[in-house]
């Protein structure tokens, strides 16, 4: 009992010292809510199914050009992995939302129909990298989506991707 004790102690003092020192927890998403399959991964995991580059462009707050090359997995690829619950009737997906969250709890949603390739087919990946060089750790994982002009839905550090 008193080597748990000291073992548990241990551990969280490693942890405070860890968050103290700024050194932040191992990038991982979570895809949930109404689906067959709740699955967790990790950025090493994202990075080793098939990738899909985004080129982005916008202008920032102070009216200047940002460009980069991001390189992650489709949002529609996780979610297809994950199986939606009630997959019954004429084009199910149509009926659901996704909620991308971050570890912030900052959120946005996102329709499936945006994402299903047969409707909007939109280009929308959660990034591991950003110009062929891995995302910060602070960064985390960003959901990037390449039809947009405006950053308000590129999310960083992405832990939750809610089906609702």
């Amino acid at each position: 009992m008193r080597i748990f004790l000291a073992l548990c102690i241990l551990y969280a003092t490693l942890a405070v010292n860890r968050a103290q020192a700024g050194d932040p927890a191992p990038a991982t998403l979570t895809i949930q809510g109404n689906v067959r399959q709740q699955y967790t991964v990790t950025a090493a995991e994202l990075a080793a199914m098939p990738p899909e580059t985004i080129e982005v462009g916008y202008k920032t707050k102070e009216n200047l050009l940002f460009k980069a090359r991001y390189t992650g997995v489709s949002v529609w690829t996780l979610l297809a992995k994950a199986g939606l619950k009630d997959d019954k009737g004429k084009y199910p997906g149509l009926r659901h939302v996704i909620e991308v969250r971050a570890s912030d709890d900052y959120f946005i949603m996102m329709s499936m129909g945006e994402l299903d390739p047969a409707f909007g087919n939109l280009s929308a990946i959660i990034a591991y990298a950003q110009d062929g060089k891995p995302l910060d750790a602070k960064e985390g994982l960003r959901l990037v989506i390449g039809t947009d002009r405006q950053i308000n839905r590129f999310v960083r550090n992405v832990a939750i991707l809610d089906v609702k």
